[in-house]
């Protein structure tokens, strides 16, 4: 399973406090979303997420796993926005 994906579906299960709504905006199922996170959990061996059938809810882990996700998913979108430059730009010194 690709992590950068499974980092993706995890901040907007964390942010939305549910699979499905991650799922809605990830355009993916929702069984998917769970094999996400279940991906990550198995990686890292913690629990990143407590369930109830009302609530989803971030373990302590998991809030500072979802801060440095954040901060990784931030980094790649940056890269991907200067990539979208048809030419090299700026100036040599």
């Amino acid at each position: 399973m690709d992590t950068l994906t499974s980092m993706r579906a995890f901040v907007h299960v964390a942010e939305l406090g549910s699979f499905s709504g991650a799922a809605r905006r990830l355009e993916m199922s929702p069984a998917m979303v769970t094999k996400h996170i279940a991906h990550l959990e198995a990686r890292l061996r913690i629990a990143l997420l407590t369930r109830t059938t009302r609530k989803v809810a971030l373990t302590e882990a998991g809030a500072g796993y979802l801060r440095q996700c954040q901060e990784v998913l931030l980094g790649v979108e940056a890269e991907d926005e200067l990539g979208l430059q048809d030419q090299p730009s700026g100036s040599c010194a």
